[in-house]
């Protein structure tokens, strides 16, 4: 298969070897440490001690015999082996058999195919099972070469390997169970599990092979591992070396690495950064001490794909002991990552719910409470328990709850809209309280609605506030005139007053209510102030004290242009009044003044022809005397003319200063 590497799981160095050879001796066989310890036996052993199988392990050889009646190691007969390697430092102990027939009967009936041979290699049993295995019958194998049953590939070097056993002692394939292909007479191979025992006889060192057609088996995993192969969630076994032996395609989809940038590798690739230095310690920890605290439970943890996003997944891991008496895992993996951030938003939105001072009411799909939370409490009075399977509206509107209001939220919610509402109602007590309401109905399958989900805020500050306001507004509407123009100054609406003002006009655009100044003014700052001359009505010009604003959205855009306006037409017309009035007493004043202008040069023109008077009377002489005396009565009385004159002037002047400031003052306090 694509993601699986066939061959031996190799064992770590500390595994004991596989004893299962011993179960087909027919004589009793025991396997002893270095302190003479039972570590394992075969049936007949139990039997010739009398003993049931699991009183004998652990105990010392020499007191079972002892126990047993039986002779010591040394006078019993018995052949001790060294068939495992020199590092075990473990001997197999054979007991003869009563009856050497007896063995030979033992061993042609076994299921098992068992074949010996001598010091030669050639074959000197071979037994029924045998037969069926290889296909060929025992006349044509007995007393030839063992390499006649041995693969094609191996025969030439095959009696140099079992050669280099006997003369070296280093057993790689005794005592321990391999899977190998043996060649069927008719050229098939079969799929086989292969046991070697080594036995020292007098005549030399000989050997005998177990094997079991493991066939049926390894198509049964052959199919186990096309299964995993296109299992759903991720699959990841690893050897007795934590090294990844098989990794499927969903596997690869899950942490983004191919199958050939695993296998082979260790496992701990695939283990996040913090843990994976430890990992390997804690696997063989497992190994040695039997202590299952993942093993065969399922917990979701965090690892980190190729590309360094993460994901969360479900864990489960299987310990598996292998024949050859190493132990392997298999992880099987499944993505949970929208299943956690889902678990994740509902502990959040359960979070906001059990904190928020906002109700929060949920209700059936016949509109009954089936959960508040504790802001319905604080705000209404109502515990969970006296709300739970009530309607909210029965429960909380009162005597000064808008009929209408009440409708609407019904009518919304049977035609499965959601409700947007301001609406007052009572708390236990009968308070009253204003509440800004939002009801979501929740659809199931088949589009039917299963709840509703309702957010209550207490607005009754907020709405007090703007029921204050809202009067105020109304108040002024009365006595001053509203206007609204559209983002293009194109009027959209205005109050009673400023209708009444108009008789029945229409409202004019706003660039014929501002000048051109003006209205650059309210864009760029904002606002401006400006007195409105409306069109006549009966021959009065209506004029408004405008105060001019704008209104915009969250990004500064124009929305409305808004204006307040009372009515100042009669103040506009006193003004005006005053201001002709002063025009006109100044235009008065002016013409005075040149009168008093005329005065002055005539005064000033008698005063001189007086004195020329008196110069020719002086040249006279007495014949001029009397006319001396008229000509000085004449200046002074010109003189006299030129100072009333003055005085004229300049009472004047201050009378038409003083009307000048009348007027501003006038116009200060109409405005």
């Amino acid at each position: 298969m694509r993601h699986f590497r066939f061959g031996q799981i190799g064992a770590k160095p500390e595994a004991l070897p596989d004893f299962r050879f011993i179960a087909h001796f027919p004589q009793p066989a025991v396997v002893i440490d270095e302190a003479g310890a039972i570590v394992h036996h075969n049936s007949a052993f139990a039997q010739h001690l009398r003993a049931e199988d699991g009183q004998l392990r652990g105990r010392r050889l020499a007191e079972a015999l002892a126990q047993a009646g039986l002779p010591a190691l040394e006078g019993s007969g018995a052949e001790v082996l060294r068939p495992f390697s020199p590092a075990s430092r473990l001997r197999l102990v054979c007991f003869p058999a009563e009856k050497s027939d007896h063995l030979e009967a033992t061993l042609e009936q076994a299921i098992d195919a068992v074949v010996s041979i001598d010091p030669q290699n050639n074959v000197t049993f071979f037994n029924a099972a045998a037969e069926a295995l290889w296909g060929y019958p025992r006349d044509e194998v007995l007393g030839r070469n063992v390499s006649k049953l041995v693969p094609a590939f191996m025969r030439g070097d095959h009696d140099a390997m079992v050669n280099r056993n006997r003369t070296t002692g280093q057993n790689r394939i005794v005592g321990t169970m391999r899977e190998v292909d043996i060649e069927r007479r008719d050229g098939s191979t079969v799929k086989v599990g292969l046991t070697l025992s080594k036995i020292a006889t007098a005549t030399g060192i000989c050997y005998t092979a177990f094997l079991k057609d493991i066939s049926a088996v390894k198509a049964a995993e052959t199919r186990l591992r096309q299964t995993l192969e296109q299992a759903l969630d991720a699959v990841v076994e690893i050897d007795a070396n934590n090294c990844v032996i098989f990794y499927n395609p969903a596997a690869e989809r899950l942490w983004g690495y191919t199958a050939d940038e695993v296998l082979g590798r260790n496992v701990d690739m695939l283990v996040p950064p913090q843990h994976a230095r430890n990992h390997d310690e804690l696997v063989n920890r497992n190994r040695r001490t039997g202590v299952n605290k993942i093993v065969g439970t399922s917990r979701e943890v965090e690892l980190i794909r190729k590309d360094g996003t993460r994901r969360w997944v479900s864990l489960s891991l299987s310990k598996v002991p292998r024949a050859d008496g190493s132990i392997t895992y298999t992880a099987f993996l499944r993505d949970v990552t929208a299943e956690v951030d889902r678990r994740e938003r509902i502990r959040l939105l359960s979070l906001v719910a059990d904190e928020t001072d906002n109700s929060v009411l949920i209700t059936d799909a016949n509109r009954r409470l089936v959960y508040v939370n504790s802001g319905f409490t604080r705000l209404t009075g109502y515990t969970a328990k006296e709300a739970i399977g009530r309607k909210p509206g029965e429960l909380l509107q009162g005597p000064g709850t808008d009929r209408a209001t009440a409708k609407r939220i019904r009518e919304s919610l049977d035609s499965g809209a959601p409700v947007y509402e301001e609406i007052l109602n009572y708390d236990r007590h009968g308070r009253p309280y204003w509440i800004s309401l939002t009801i979501n109905p929740i659809f199931g399958e088949g589009g039917k609605i299963e709840k509703y989900i309702s957010i209550q805020a207490n607005i009754d500050t907020v709405k007090l506030s703007s029921l204050e306001y809202t009067r105020q507004f109304d108040a002024i509407s009365k006595s001053a005139a509203i206007a609204e123009w559209d983002h293009l100054g194109q009027p959209l609406k205005m109050n009673t007053y400023l209708a009444n003002t108009l008789a029945g006009g229409r409202l004019p655009v706003l660039s014929a209510c501002l000048t051109a100044e003006k209205l650059e003014q309210l864009v760029q700052q904002g606002e401006c102030r400006h007195h409105v001359e409306l069109p006549p009505v009966e021959g009065t010009v209506p004029v408004l004290d405008g105060y001019f604003s704008v209104m915009t959205d969250l990004a500064g855009k124009v929305q409305k242009f808004l204006m307040y306006g009372p009515d100042v037409t009669m103040r506009a017309r006193a003004i005006s009044d005053t201001d002709e009035a002063v025009r006109d007493v100044t235009q008065s004043s002016e013409q005075t003044a040149l009168v008093v202008e005329t005065i002055d040069t005539i005064a000033r023109q008698t005063s001189l022809l007086s004195l020329n008077a008196s110069i020719e009377a002086a040249r006279a002489g007495e014949a001029g005397k009397g006319f001396t005396v008229v000509a000085a009565e004449i200046r002074m009385l010109a003189e006299k003319s030129r100072e009333a004159a003055d005085q004229i002037n300049a009472k004047l002047t201050e009378t038409r200063d003083r009307v000048t400031r009348l007027a501003e003052s006038i116009k200060m306090l109409v405005s």
